[in-house]
């Protein structure tokens, strides 16, 4: 079973579920990253725990990542005046432990920003993380789209036929979808050609999602957070072994520990 299935309860059978089955078994930390940016961290309480048990060594237990941590997703550049307002996703990263996980980062990164996100419009997007945003764009029950008026550096517009494998961009010149309407307008990655010969393919390769999306799903991010501070609090807090800076906090320990973790995730599966 799918962990999208588990949190938020689409289609759970007792008989069908695995080991992690419950969404109180799972806590979410809000890290922050380079900058001023902001990540949510998604882990399975019972495996940390196990993990910070067993180990009793900070760096130990980082290197269990994979046994607890379910996910990340990063927040990227928030758009102001264009691309509708939307939020981009600057980093992904999911663990094969957790089936679905990805999936699930994105749907609580959706709920967090209350409003549209978009992929990666800076340098280009993975295909996994492809292979999911067009997940996004084929889920009319969770997922509402905002159509972007999509161009290049070079005032090209581009429409678009299909989802990712299949997707195919058509470019049609100077002639945008919506004259005289700018704020949907958005700026496609900038590796144009990509090592290909016609600017369609290029961009389409390193393109994650065409347009933005506005999640109205039943992911609910406040029990998670609310969960993980808990988790913080109870097991966390007590622990005897020392941290990086001698921080003694329970919620502090805990986002060091979930940004050493993510840096990673992130790096062994795309770095």
């Amino acid at each position: 079973m799918k962990l999208t299935q588990i949190l938020f309860g689409e289609n759970a059978t007792t008989a069908a579920r695995r080991d992690y089955t419950s969404p109180a078994e799972y806590g979410v930390g809000i890290i922050s990253v380079t900058g001023n940016g902001k990540a949510i961290t998604l882990f399975h309480k019972q495996s940390l725990q196990e993990a910070v048990t067993t180990e009793k060594n900070f760096f130990s237990v980082v290197a269990r990542y994979e046994d607890w941590l379910c996910g990340m997703i990063r927040k990227g550049k928030l758009h102001q005046g264009d691309c509708l307002g939307a939020v981009e996703v600057a980093s992904v990263a999911s663990s094969k432990k957790f089936p679905g996980a990805g999936l699930v980062c994105y749907e609580l990164f959706g709920e967090m920003v209350g409003g549209p996100i978009t992929s990666d419009r800076d340098v280009s997007t993975s295909d996994p993380a492809k292979k999911t945003w067009a997940k996004i764009e084929t889920d009319v029950s969770k997922w509402r789209r905002a159509p972007l008026d999509n161009h290049d550096t070079w005032g090209d517009y581009y429409r678009h036929q299909g989802t990712w494998p299949n997707r195919r961009l058509i470019n049609f010149g100077g002639s945008p979808i919506t004259p005289g309407f700018t704020q949907d307008d958005c700026q496609l990655p900038q590796n144009r050609t990509y090592g290909d010969k016609d600017p369609e393919t290029g961009i389409n390769k390193v393109l994650g999602s065409v347009d933005a999306w506005i999640y109205a799903g039943p992911a609910k991010l406040e029990s998670l957070i609310a969960s993980g501070d808990e988790f913080a609090q109870e097991v966390m807090e007590p622990l005897e072994f020392e941290f990086p800076d001698d921080v003694v906090d329970g919620k502090r320990r805990l986002e060091v520990l979930l940004r050493k973790a993510a840096i990673r995730l992130f790096s062994e599966r795309y770095l």
